[in-house]
């Protein structure tokens, strides 16, 4: 039997929004036999959490919302972005994933640094 490919989503949240709805889908159908899945969220939120199975390891950097109206949101969501790609990289030495797949702008952004530190490798 082959061996199970490691696949990391990244995204910010699980909530009510489409592309969070569809990533929760799209976790929930993957074939178990052929993935070994895990998540990392930016924020540790959203209705679909409660979708997950047991078997997705769950990653995240917050446990609780940012609030949105700080004055310096943007300073703040720069800092928060260097911190998940430091915990990204080191979860990818970590665990070696096979794929990265990044849900909307911020992750997507992320996986393509990764893709160019470990050479297309992932």
């Amino acid at each position: 039997m082959n061996k199970k490919k490691k696949i990391l989503f990244i995204g910010r949240t699980l909530g009510s929004g489409g592309a969070q709805r569809q990533l929760s889908y799209f976790i929930s159908n993957l074939d178990r036999q052929k993935f070994d899945v895990s998540l990392l969220l930016f924020n540790k939120m959203g209705v679909g959490l409660n979708e997950l199975t047991d078997d997705v390891k769950l990653y995240s950097l917050y446990t609780e919302s940012i609030d949105q109206n700080v004055k310096k949101k943007s300073f703040l969501t720069f800092v928060r972005m260097i911190k998940v790609f430091f915990m990204l990289l080191s979860l990818q030495r970590k665990e070696k994933f096979d794929f990265l797949y990044g849900n909307l702008f911020g992750p997507n952004i992320l996986v393509c640094i990764l893709k160019l530190i470990f050479r297309g490798r992932v």
